[in-house]
């Protein structure tokens, strides 16, 4: 903390004369980062007043970075520095500036960079709201438009050699960084943060849901690539997480705008059905969202769509997969199942009434399962009974 104390206007300078020494540029930004706890000083404001001019002119300066180097390195920083500003009163007059440049550098820089910037604007809409409004519609607009997009940034994406290289200006090679508009993790996080501007500012939720739904439904309906090598699994998985997401973020809109997801009702049940194939055993925690956000379908009239697809849910190899998830995912599973089997007890035919007592009465006798479980899978036998 020591560095920064009381030289605020003596480091700016000096940072504004690294310009072109890069090394030194990138020494000063990690010892800024070191010294980030001033922030949460008295001196908080005179550290906003002198370096948060400073720091906005690198950042617009430079140029977005697509490969792992010194230039790279210092934008990531910067940006983390402005990530782990406290979001006070003190900050309030330099929130506009902040997420226009956030906005800016979100939409032309890589994905490390890119995934800094969306914490930074979940974080100020949430803090600073509601005199943010000019600021949500380009979100808005920059969230469209990865969606009009995935078709093709899926193509792209998974024709290209995954872990690329290239050579740096000093001769040796580094790792090639994706682009924001082309990553799946980036478009995995923006779901959240447009439900928060959404529940911020209501406004927009009409002006935005009714081109927003098809573009999402359409992105459900994608399928990767079916010739992947083990050097795509990282990818495979990040398309399956941003698949997800969207599926979450459609089950928030169902019941406040029923009718317009009404048209998608047997897609919305066919595209889950889908995902629990694709999900890979290893993504544990998209297959546990995935899980909650069917829990969530079947809790409204849009169950409907899923009465024909309960031969699939009543594998446990789709609806549970392999591996390790599978003793994790078990009780959300059996819950998930066990909804569904109340909704349509009244239409099972012989063959799913047996795999259905066989399942449940299984779960009763199994002391690895939570009691909950066990004790719903007594009372589903029971309704089943009646």
């Amino acid at each position: 903390m020591q560095y920064l104390q009381g030289r605020f206007e003596d480091h700016a300078k000096k940072f504004a004369e690294s310009k072109h020494n890069v090394e030194q540029r990138l020494k000063l930004v990690t010892s800024f980062r070191e010294s980030i706890e001033i922030a949460h000083t008295s001196e908080y404001g005179n550290f906003l007043k002198h370096l948060f001019p400073a720091f906005e002119n690198a950042l617009r300066e430079g140029a977005p970075m697509y490969m792992e180097c010194d230039e790279q390195k210092i934008r990531n920083v910067l940006l983390e520095i402005l990530n782990r500003l406290p979001n006070n009163e003190v900050l309030r007059p330099y929130v506009n500036g902040l997420l226009r440049l956030v906005m800016e550098i979100l939409s032309i820089d890589n994905q490390e960079n890119a995934l800094i910037c969306l914490r930074i604007i979940f974080d100020v809409h949430k803090n600073f709201s509601p005199n943010l409004e000019k600021e949500v519609q380009p979100f808005i607009n920059f969230f469209v438009n990865l969606y009009k997009n995935l078709p093709n940034t899926v193509q792209t994406v998974f024709q290209r050699q995954p872990h690329r290289t290239a050579i740096a200006s000093d001769g040796t090679q580094v790792k090639v960084l994706c682009k924001s508009v082309e990553s799946f993790k980036v478009l995995t996080e923006c779901p959240l943060i447009v439900m928060l501007l959404f529940q911020l500012y209501p406004r927009y939720v009409e002006q935005n849901i009714h081109h927003l739904i098809p573009l999402m439904m359409r992105a459900l309906n994608i399928q990767p690539p079916t010739n992947l090598t083990q050097q795509h699994s990282q990818l495979y998985s990040d398309f399956i997480a941003a698949q997800v997401k969207t599926l979450s973020f459609l089950t928030y809109v169902l019941r406040g705008f029923a009718d317009r997801m009404q048209p998608h009702q047997d897609n919305l049940s066919k595209c889950v059905i889908q995902l629990l194939l694709n999900c890979p055993t290893s993504s544990i925690n998209s297959r546990k969202e995935l899980l909650v956000a069917t829990r969530h379908i079947l809790a409204t009239n849009f169950r409907k769509g899923f009465f024909n697809k309960l031969n699939m849910m009543l594998k446990e190899d789709v609806l549970i997969g392999q591996g390790r998830a599978h003793e994790i995912v078990r009780p959300l599973a059996y819950s998930t199942l066990a909804d569904l089997v109340h909704h349509v007890r009244a239409d099972l035919s012989i063959d799913q009434l047996s795999k259905v007592i066989y399942i449940f009465s299984r779960n009763i006798h199994d002391p690895t399962l939570p009691l909950s479980i066990q004790t719903a899978s007594v009372r589903l036998i029971l309704t089943l009974v009646d």
